[in-house]
This record gives structure tokens, sequence and C-alpha cells, in this order.
């Protein structure tokens, strides 16, 4: 870590969902590193965006983390090769592996207690990398604050992600209707939030 670099400060939701998006092989925002010269010819690397998804990532897989009920979702849908009572694959008349659907209810669970087929899935995921060359403490610094600026989504603002075909609607009438304008006391940063 970096001096400047805040410590983890995320919560179990943040955790669950990353974890849950690494298994689906959903998008997560690439990490940004910045990498400064040392006078023997090594390179220094410090992450300066990316230390609350790594935490999150190694606390599930390295230090029994239990993926918690605050998830949207909680089963996972696999595939998995069909054996008989031996361990011996199944293959069917062409020769292939015969493949079979399961279902991983993943609450309460730590790395260990998931099937190895969904390990296997956690252990591959590539994160992407973005690098900042030749740069100084001074430019780690100022890239850490340039890419921490952000804010999370608040009650308010969240609430509308739960009605996707109601929120243009809600958006235009609290835009648009005098009552709400003129009856309603909100601060010009409660009225945005």
């Amino acid at each position: 870590d970096q001096d400047v670099q805040r410590a983890f400060c995320s919560d179990n939701e943040f955790v669950n969902e990353i974890c849950w998006s690494v298994f689906n092989e959903d998008y997560v925002p690439p990490l940004i590193i910045g990498e400064i010269p040392q006078e023997n010819g090594t390179i220094q690397s410090y992450i300066i965006d990316g230390v609350q998804r790594t935490t999150a990532l190694m606390m599930f897989r390295h230090m029994n983390y239990k993926l918690t009920k605050t998830m949207e979702e909680t089963v996972l849908k696999y595939q998995k090769k069909c054996r008989d009572k031996n361990g011996k694959l199944i293959r069917d008349e062409d020769g292939n592996i015969k493949m079979e659907m399961c279902e991983f209810n993943v609450v309460g669970k730590t790395f260990d207690d998931f099937p190895p087929e969904l390990q296997q899935i956690f252990d591959r995921y590539q994160l992407e990398l973005v690098v900042y060359e030749n740069c100084n403490m001074e430019d780690i610094s100022r890239l850490i604050r340039k890419f921490n600026k952000q804010g999370g989504m608040k009650v308010n603002q969240k609430a509308l992600t739960w009605i996707p075909s109601f929120a243009r609607k809600v958006k235009n009438v609290v835009k648009n209707n005098g009552f709400y304008k003129d009856c309603v006391p909100c601060s010009p940063a409660a009225s945005k939030n």
C-alpha cells in the first residue's frame, strides 16, 4: 500500500457483490497501478485504485469470509461434468462428456465450501490492469485523490434502481411538478439526491 491509500473500509454488501460478479464472470472495474522506478533498476508498484476490490476478494479467497444474505441474488447456477458412482466421467453416444446444470446457495459459505467448478471460476478470473508508468510519490498521491473522489449512491438514488420501469416517470414528476417544487422544502443538495 502507498502511504496515503485508505485502509479497507467497505461493508459486507460490497464484498458479497464483488464475489458475485467474479463467479458470474461479470465486469469488475480495472485496478489502477502506479509504478515508481527505483535506483537499482527495479520498479515499485502501488495500487492507486482497487484496494477495496482486491482486499474484498482476498478476504473471501484466503480469510474464510462467509458470504452473507445481504446479497441481491444468492443462488449460483453452474454446470459440471456428470460422473458415475465410481467418479468416472459419463459420456454420450458421440463420446462427449455429459454435463449437468447445478445450483449452489452461497449464503454462509466460504471459498472452501464452494464446489470445485465454482472455485475454478473464481481462481481463473482476470482483473484488468491499468498502469501509470514513471511516477513519483507525488504523482501516486495525486492519482489516489483523483480516483477516489466518487461517492456511493444515496438511499433515494438507489431506490430508483428498484423501479426501472417507472424511474423516468418519477424523475419527470419531481422535475416538472409544481407541487413538489413549491411545497416540499428541500435544499438543492437534497433535491439532487
